[in-house]
């Protein structure tokens, strides 16, 4: 078992072993009673592997916003920080070279 990341409710962890098949499992807290939600305590399996746990992660578009803002600003074309932020972006969300935000940071109108 190989435990990665976690938000405050909920926190993946990959089965490695041969036997697993690399399944991704999760462990979820339950909400308080006081919130009125039934939300349980609960784990299982999500994806049946690995492969299909990363088809379906997604880069959201207000987090791809403050990652140009935040990492690349003013950077030049040939910036690190930039080159890594585009290399991130251009398989996970296509078209973002098209995106307000990604044309605001030089001033020249191309990202």
């Amino acid at each position: 078992m190989c435990g990665r990341g976690r938000d405050r409710q909920a926190f993946p962890t990959f089965d490695l072993s041969p036997e697993g098949r690399c399944q991704v499992l999760a462990f979820a807290f339950g909400l308080p009673e006081w919130t009125g939600l039934t939300r349980n305590t609960g784990s299982g399996v999500l994806p049946e592997n690995f492969n299909e746990y990363l088809d379906a992660l997604f880069i959201d578009e207000d987090r791809s916003d403050w990652a140009w803002e935040y990492y690349v600003g003013d950077a030049q074309p040939t910036d690190l920080w930039r080159r890594t932020i585009e290399e991130w972006l251009d398989p996970g969300l296509p078209g973002w070279r098209t995106r307000p935000w990604a044309n605001r940071s030089n001033g020249s109108g191309t990202p």
